[in-house]
Order: C-alpha cells, then sequence, then structure tokens
C-alpha cells in the first residue's frame, strides 16, 4: 500500500492529505506539475525529500491515474488528490463537474430520474448511497446542522427547512432537498472546500492541504 501514515486529524481518525492540481500533456497523460516541497510527515516536516514515486490508477474516483509522492527523510509516502476529491471517495464533491460528482444521483431524484440499473454506478442502491452522502456533506442529516449551515453561508431558516424535506422518505424530496440547498450556493466561492470543512467537522475526512503557487502545503481551513 503507498499510502504511508500521515499525520492524523481529528476527525474521527481520518487521515490528512494533499490536493494539487493535474495537467494534462499533449500526449493525454495525466501529471501534477508542481510537487509540494513537504509532506504530512507529522509534526517535524522539516528537511523533507519529497519525490515523485508511481502512478496509480484506481477502481473509482477520479478517471486518470493519480500520483504518488514519497517523503525519503522520513520513509512515508502519500497519494495526491486532485481537487474535489479525498481518500476513498468514489466521486467528486466539486459542482463544476456535476456529473461526475456525488451531487449527480440527488439531481436526477429532483427530477424524478430513478436508477434503474440491476449493479455498478447507476443501480437503485447506489442513487440512494450517493444522495444519502450528498446530504450528509450538506449537513441535512446529523447532529451539526447549525454548524453547516454556518460554514456554508446560509441563513438557519433556509438549511432546517432542507433538512426536514431530507428526513422524508421518498427518494425525490430527498433530492429536491439537496439540490435546493446547492441552488442557494450558486455564484459564490468554490463550494468543495466549504463541503471539506464540513465533512471535517462531521468527521467524514481529515483535513485536506493544497499545493500553493510557491509548492508550500496550506491548510484548505483551520
Amino acid at each position: 500500500m503507498y499510502e504511508g501514515d500521515c499525520h492524523s486529524s481529528d476527525a474521527g481518525g481520518k487521515r490528512d492529505f494533499i490536493i494539487a492540481t493535474y495537467a494534462k500533456s499533449a500526449s493525454g497523460v495525466w501529471t501534477v506539475p508542481q510537487l509540494p516541497t513537504r509532506g504530512l510527515c507529522g509534526t517535524d516536516c522539516d528537511g523533507c525529500d519529497l519525490r515523485e514515486h508511481s502512478y496509480r490508477v484506481r477502481k473509482t474516483g477520479p478517471r486518470h491515474r493519480l500520483l504518488v509522492v514519497r517523503c525519503y527523510t522520513h520513509g512515508q509516502a502519500f497519494t495526491v488528490y486532485p481537487a474535489g476529491y479525498m481518500p476513498y471517495a468514489r466521486a467528486s464533491l466539486d459542482t463544476a463537474f456535476m456529473a461526475l460528482s456525488v451531487f449527480a444521483a440527488a439531481f436526477d431524484a429532483s427530477n424524478g430520474e430513478r436508477w434503474c440499473g440491476t449493479g455498478g454506478r447507476q443501480s437503485w442502491t447506489s442513487q440512494q448511497h450517493h444522495i444519502a452522502r450528498a446530504g450528509g456533506w450538506l449537513g441535512l442529516c446529523g447532529g451539526l446542522r447549525e454548524r453547516a449551515a454556518e460554514e456554508l453561508g446560509l441563513a438557519l431558516h433556509e438549511h432546517v427547512s432542507a433538512a426536514l424535506r431530507f428526513s422524508q422518505v421518498g427518494y425525490r424530496a430527498r433530492g429536491e432537498a439537496v439540490v435546493t440547498v446547492l441552488k442557494l450556493l450558486e455564484g459564490g466561492e468554490a463550494l468543495w472546500p466549504r463541503l471539506l470543512r464540513i465533512g471535517h467537522a462531521l468527521g467524514l475526512c481529515g483535513r485536506g492541504y493544497q499545493v500553493g503557487g510557491h509548492r508550500e502545503l496550506r491548510p484548505l481551513f483551520r
């Protein structure tokens, strides 16, 4: 397994992770032009010797290979994720690519489109799972609704109304609740960093670190 014991977060033991920009070459190969200067090797990250190790294919998630970097100082390795993705995620949180996002199932449900495949990505079971995940990322279920509304910049009454609709049994109502929140968020800053912040608070993911312009690792949120 390539991913080393990167420093643990307080989000239910979920791993912190690295996000970077991927670029497609003329030959169609996806690479990371800017490697970070350090890894997530714990409190003592000085002196990291981070180099490209390999590229690996995932069965789920991004449809291109993901870079694995290795710190030869501390003997740890890390997978580098594109924007909107995180460890073990099957779909993106980036609504700019809606068809590939975790929210696609909710949009279909809101239009009364039920996934009828018997297996794979378009099965009825998968659609229900994705709707539940989407609601979780938006804080429509669980005990941190006020925190989610604050992080998303929504009025509490708007978020509560959507949460009540999401609590209904019907898949269409649940999908409509998710879509309602997403539409309220249109036109603002990129959504996926805020969702990662909420996910970290809910214990859904570790803390994300993005590779900055000078190759430094910057936390997406405090």
